[in-house]
Order: C-alpha cells, then sequence, then structure tokens
C-alpha cells in the first residue's frame, strides 16, 4: 500500500487538510489568509516557490513559513512536499490506486466500495444541519431559476440534481465547465433566481470563481461543500464529508442530498 494512503483511504493531504480545519479559528488572520489559498490552490501551493507566492498573494513569505510551523511541519519545504506529493499522485492516481487493490478479490473491493458509500450516507443523515437543510429547501422552492455549478467529481450530483429538476419541470441550468461560458452564463442570472454550487477539497478554481465573483453581484447562492474553511462556505451551506476507500472517495452522500433536496423541490410544486 501507498505508505501516503492510510486504511481509510486519506492521504497526507487529507489529513493537512483537516489539520487546518481543526486550528483555523485559532490562527492569526494572515494564516488564514493563506490556509485559505491553500485549500482553493493546491497545484499553486505545490508548484511556486516563497517569492512566487508572495507576488501571487500580497502576503510576505516570512508568513507561509509561519504558517508550516503552525502546521507543525519544520519549515515551509516540508508543508510544500505534502502537496508536491499529492500534485505527484494525481498524474498517475488512478492506477496507483487500483494497484493497491491487487490484495483484494473483486467481491472484497465492491464490498468495501459499497460500506464507504453507505458510511458516507449514514454519517451525512446524522450530522447536517437541519435548519440549514430546510432552509436550503425553501431556497430552492422560491427560486425563479436554478442555476447548478459542478465541475469534477461534484459535476455527476449536479447532473443528476439537473436531471431530476428538468423531470419535475424545475427549471434550471448547468454552468458550463469552459470558464469562457461560464462568466458570460453568470451575467444572465436574474432577480429571484438562485445559483447551487457544489466543490470539495481540492476545490475547483472554476467554482470558487464563479461564485466568488456571484457574491459581488448579490446573487443569491445554495451550496454543498465539506468544512467550514470552505471558500464555498457560507450561512446558506450544507456540509457533507464523504467516506473514502483506498483513495476513491464517495460521492454518494451527495448525492443522496441532492436527491432528497430535488424531491422535496418538487412536492410543493407539482
Amino acid at each position: 500500500m501507498n505508505e501516503l494512503i492510510d486504511d481509510a483511504g486519506h492521504s497526507e493531504l487529507d489529513r493537512l487538510t483537516e489539520r487546518i480545519r481543526q486550528h483555523y479559528k485559532n490562527m492569526p488572520k494572515k494564516l488564514q489568509e493563506i490556509a485559505n489559498f491553500a485549500l482553493v490552490y493546491p497545484e499553486t501551493m505545490a508548484l511556486s516557490t516563497l517569492s512566487d507566492l508572495e507576488t501571487r498573494t500580497a502576503i510576505n513569505s516570512s508568513a507561509f513559513v509561519r504558517f508550516a510551523k503552525y502546521m507543525d511541519f519544520a519549515g515551509f519545504s516540508q508543508l510544500q512536499a505534502v502537496y508536491k506529493q499529492s500534485l505527484k499522485s494525481q498524474w498517475s492516481n488512478y492506477s496507483s490506486r487500483i494497484s493497491q487493490l491487487d490484495t483484494l478479490s473483486s467481491d472484497e473491493s465492491f464490498e468495501a466500495l459499497s460500506g464507504a458509500a453507505a458510511q458516507s450516507i449514514l454519517t451525512s443523515h446524522q450530522q447536517i444541519d437541519r435548519t440549514r437543510l430546510n432552509n436550503a429547501i425553501a431556497m430552492l422552492r422560491q427560486a425563479k431559476m436554478i442555476w447548478l455549478v459542478g465541475n469534477g467529481r461534484s459535476m455527476a450530483a449536479m447532473s443528476y440534481l439537473s436531471y431530476m429538476l428538468t423531470r419535475m419541470g424545475i427549471k434550471n441550468q448547468t454552468i458550463s465547465p469552459a470558464p469562457q461560458f461560464a462568466f458570460d452564463q453568470l451575467e444572465f442570472v436574474g432577480e429571484g433566481e438562485l445559483i447551487f454550487a457544489t466543490s470539495f477539497a481540492p476545490y475547483s478554481e472554476l467554482t470558487i470563481s464563479l461564485i466568488t465573483q456571484a457574491r459581488k453581484q448579490n446573487i443569491n447562492i445554495l451550496s454543498i461543500t465539506d468544512t467550514k474553511i470552505s471558500p464555498l462556505y457560507d450561512t446558506n451551506s450544507l456540509l457533507v464529508v464523504e467516506s473514502a476507500f483506498q483513495g476513491f472517495k464517495s460521492i454518494s452522500a451527495t448525492i443522496s442530498l441532492c436527491q432528497h433536496l430535488a424531491i422535496e423541490t418538487g412536492r410543493v410544486r407539482a
């Protein structure tokens, strides 16, 4: 087994992200800014020098060193190594993950993946904030038009949600994953309409950029994300943490939640 993936399917970057989440509230403001940047731009963290990061963020390079030490690394290079390893893993990610399954039979692998999916759904049902959930349903019911934003792993959930809403006769539109078209579409979002976005660490740069612009335009936004320090997170966010097996993260809890939201929206619109 790859020593950077533990038995629960968590990588070193997953564990670092969790440590950031746990310590975020107690960080000085400047380190919080670095934490937010690292969550949105992990590739930049992996490939940039301290000088590059200072130019990109307008944050002094010494603050990145302090951030690394705050996260219990000896220095920035040790912190950056986590991001570099994660990036290398992505380049050969699926083939290496598959090779880690060599000791398991097909049936054992299927059972483990099914267990991770079931655990995701169960945990989501137990932990989701019911007040926020009811608020999300109300926002969807009231929206004249629902614009869906989901890239990467989130795309499957948003595609399924669009399918369900369309079958129920509820107006919706998926925003393009191509940046040149996505921002053009954003200009068509009108009064009384809603953007529904989903993204999980490592967060989609396009999704975050679209939501940042939408906030500037005072557009109503609903989101599903994974942590309170997610750049998507606000008072209208629903939190979902998916389980994983050998690095393969489930999307089951997110799809189950989208299915519930679609059904509850259609319940009063039917």
